[in-house]
């Protein structure tokens, strides 16, 4: 049964987001300058598997670009001309080409195992074996 809504997508507001994906825009920003929620353009991807590849086959030259651009200047050890690409690459797909920071955590078991045994009224031993029980269950090395 048909919700009644009436859809926005039309061949031209399909190439205007596609448009903007390739330059590197955001599925969002895409969408507001082509007049369209980004809630829409999920609503297509999932009705429409060629929108949903031509959206997926936009973001990838949008990518390919800007590596190129970064590469290109490289190669000619060009001053100042990477960065702007750089940047839109680390912001735009940030799981792919942002900065990773390493963490180093260490934590004093006995001490945290104390802490939490006062707080609840348990004996540390207690707490220490439930720790070690839920690091079991959910595939954790106890040690």
């Amino acid at each position: 049964m048909s919700s009644g809504r009436t859809t926005k997508m039309s061949a031209a507001r399909v190439e205007a987001v596609l448009m903007g994906l390739r330059k590197g825009l955001s599925r969002t920003v895409a969408g507001q300058a082509a007049g369209v929620s980004k809630d829409s353009i999920r609503r297509w991807m999932e009705r429409s598997a060629t929108f949903r590849a031509d959206t997926e086959q936009a973001e990838a030259e949008s990518q390919s670009m800007l590596v190129g651009i970064v590469l290109a200047a490289a190669a000619k050890k060009l001053p100042n001309t990477w960065q702007a690409a750089a940047w839109l690459l680390e912001r735009r797909w940030p799981e792919v080409y942002g900065q990773r920071s390493k963490v180093d955590i260490s934590l004093d078991i006995a001490e945290a195992a104390r802490e939490v045994a006062e707080e609840f009224g348990a004996s540390q031993e207690a707490v220490i074996a439930e720790a070690e029980a839920i690091l079991r269950r959910h595939g954790g090395d106890a040690r």
